[in-house]
């Protein structure tokens, strides 16, 4: 397996950015941000409009089941607490680096980090109930930090910088 060369993340992540720009022309500028209340309202009344719910945008935040922030240029995973129903939560194509934040959302059961830039599995002790995990496309060089997750069903871990598939495939028989 062929291993690329690490950049510094900090130089990578104005790469990925600098990127992002060309490709979305019609944006002035691609700033990193993290989660806050006008992405999480932004992402409510979106989801009442396809899903054809009216007069329901001021649902409360920790009503929520599920919550999809693709595509935001998200960091870090913040700014969740209270947030204690969410099911479903959808954190892919963003530039998040590390897993932190989620230690509350013990009710979770399916999580999407794909497409970011985390480098080691950690902070999902707390989330017992997961059943569906993605951290594909990212730059994960070994598979642990998975031993709490006993009802994990789905693990996607593709495409990633895993460099033991031995030593990985001796981990998850474990499991």
């Amino acid at each position: 397996m062929e291993m690329k060369p690490r950049v510094p993340i900090q130089r990578e992540i104005q790469d990925k950015l600098k990127t992002k720009q060309k490709v979305e022309k019609n944006k002035e500028t691609v700033r990193p941000t993290v989660i806050n209340d006008e992405l999480i309202s932004e992402y409510m009344v979106q989801y009442n409009r396809e899903n054809k719910i009216f007069d329901d945008d001021d649902r409360e935040i920790w009503e929520l089941t599920h919550l999809s922030l693709s595509f935001k240029n998200i960091v870090e995973i913040d700014n969740l607490m209270g947030m204690d129903d969410l099911i479903k939560l959808q954190l892919d194509n963003n530039i998040i680096t590390n897993i932190s934040g989620l230690d509350s959302l013990s009710k979770l059961k399916w999580l999407d980090l794909s497409f970011n830039m985390i480098d080691e599995i950690k902070g999902l002790e707390n989330l017992r109930e997961l059943e569906d995990l993605s951290l594909f496309s990212n730059r994960i060089v070994q598979l642990k930090g998975l031993d709490n997750l006993e009802k994990l069903n789905v693990l996607s871990v593709g495409s990633n910088e895993i460099s033991n598939l031995e030593e990985s495939v001796r981990y998850l028989r474990k499991l």
